[in-house]
């Protein structure tokens, strides 16, 4: 195994025999000649012969440890240089929409949506972000980090859609659907405030009107003052004028 298959081939990976299951094989031999890992017939509920087992007196020899760090970069060197390392072809993320709790209006609420998942055996270090792709949202609420929240303003049914992004993962998108109903309390408060804006509207739009019917009587009674003005201002003049001629008629 090491002056063929290493030096002479150039092999750089790790070597497995077949189960161990049998009282020939042992694993001091195996090891010191260039095995690297040895099928366990235990997993098939198959026995395990001693001879195939380290002995803590096998652990304590130089040679046998030298083998054992041997063994140990061979088969890290091979997972480290192989697809295992890398996010493979077709990987996805898994991402499915829902219909969500209801939600009422005037009242504070919060659904998380994170259920996106990864098709992978391993998640390769990847995180999945959430983003708002499409829709619309209830008003008065908003989405930030793949969750839902808010206090809802107007009653409705609301659909929208989110991406969930893994990097080298291929994008998934899931709609969800949010029911907002109304909520009596606020309804009736609303209808109250209503109403009473209503009347206040009336009452302001009543005083208005008579402030106008005054301004119309103070214009009409400012007129009548400002004609008598007038005519006392002529009486005054031609008063003046008859004395004058009175005087110039004596000269």
């Amino acid at each position: 195994l090491t002056q063929c298959l290493r030096n002479e081939w150039g092999f750089t990976g790790f070597v497995v025999t077949d189960l161990a299951i049998y009282d020939f094989l042992n694993a001091e031999q195996m090891l010191r000649a260039g095995c690297d890992l040895v099928l366990d017939g235990a997993v098939y509920g198959l026995g395990v012969p001693n001879t195939a087992i380290l002995t803590d007196e096998m652990l304590q020899d130089s040679t046998t440890l030298a083998g054992l760090r041997r063994m140990a970069h061979n088969v890290l060197y091979t997972v480290a240089n192989s697809n295992a390392m890398d996010v493979p072809h077709g990987a996805a993320v898994v991402y499915a929409g829902s219909t969500l709790e209801k939600a009422t209006v005037g009242e504070s609420y919060r659904a998380v949506v994170t259920t996106a998942t990864l098709n992978t055996v391993y998640d390769y270090g990847a995180l999945v972000s959430y983003s708002l792709y499409s829709g619309n949202l209830p008003e008065g609420m908003t989405f930030s980090n793949g969750m839902l929240s808010g206090t809802p303003t107007a009653a409705g049914t609301y659909s929208f859609t989110v991406a969930a992004q893994a990097t080298n993962f291929e994008t998934a998108y899931a709609t969800f659907t949010v029911v907002v109903e109304s909520n009596a309390a606020t309804d009736a408060i609303t209808g109250a405030t209503d109403d009473i804006n209503t009347k206040v509207d009336g009452a302001v739009s009543d005083l208005n009107g008579r402030i106008d019917a005054t301004d119309e009587k103070v214009d009409g009674v400012n007129s009548m003052v400002t004609v008598a003005l007038v005519f006392a201002i002529i009486a005054a003049v031609g008063a003046i004028a008859s004395v004058v001629l009175v005087i110039i008629k004596k000269k």
